[in-house]
């Protein structure tokens, strides 16, 4: 196929119309980034957007395609993500909206200048190395484990690259909660709005969706949770494989 990335294979997801390669082996976007895709509010008609983590772009794809006139630079470290990123903005007719680039994020500052964001969205690896057993895939591990990026840099980037009250959203595990909050309070990204995801209605929280704000004051909300039990309409349809 035209657009087709190498050992990569071609998905659906029919709940928004987009057409998504992803790697054969290794990390594949989940449930966690549709949530964020939908947690996330674009308010400003002309916004820009950075992503921090795009892994596959799927989160800045969902959201170009509803925000027609916003504007999107995704940053991705790992070659082949980065290599299904950019065929898949080719693939749904979005280059006009998303750029994909691949790059450290902690070393974004060569690259844009502070504040050129109204809004930061990252999906981040919070498993410490340390902990629990690593993923064998080194694609999946860097994506699932805080090994190339720690969560007080990503929130110091998010900071230099929002412009006062942009909006930085985020998901996250919710056992560290308060360690989030904390870090980004620290960083000056003021929590505004939570929302917690629960696998059923008598589980704990698994994640938390997170809103904070450059600048901001200190109310904060925290909406109804979400119960991944009743959810319809996240459809991938993994059938369409393509080498």
């Amino acid at each position: 196929m035209e657009f087709a990335p190498a050992n990569c294979a071609l998905s659906e997801l029919k709940s928004e119309g987009l057409m998504l390669w992803q790697p054969l082996k290794g990390y594949r976007f989940s449930i966690d980034a549709l949530l964020l895709g939908d947690f996330v509010q674009i308010k400003k008609k002309n916004g820009q957007l950075l992503e921090l983590g795009a892994g596959c772009g799927v989160i800045s794809l969902i959201l170009a395609k509803r925000n027609p006139r916003l504007t999107v630079l995704a940053v991705e470290v790992q070659e082949i993500l980065v290599a299904c990123a950019q065929a898949n903005v080719l693939i749904n007719g979005l280059a006009q909206q998303v750029e994909i680039i691949q790059a450290d994020f902690t070393q974004l500052q060569d690259i844009i200048k502070p504040g050129s964001f109204d809004y930061v969205v990252s999906n981040p690896p919070y498993r410490h190395p340390a902990t629990g057993r690593l993923c064998l895939n080194a694609c999946e591990a860097l994506a699932r484990h805080e090994i190339l990026m720690d969560f007080p840099s990503l929130c110091k980037t998010a900071h230099y690259a929002l412009s006062t009250n942009g909006r930085f959203y985020l998901i996250y595990a919710a056992e560290f909660t308060a360690k989030a909050i904390a870090i980004l309070r620290l960083h000056g990204l003021e929590p505004k709005r939570l929302r917690f995801v629960h696998s059923r209605f008598d589980s704990p929280a698994r994640l938390v969706l997170i809103e904070a704000c450059k600048g901001c004051g200190e109310e904060l909300r925290v909406d109804s949770p979400i119960f991944l039990q009743e959810l319809t309409g996240y459809v991938v349809d993994q059938s369409k494989r393509f080498r």
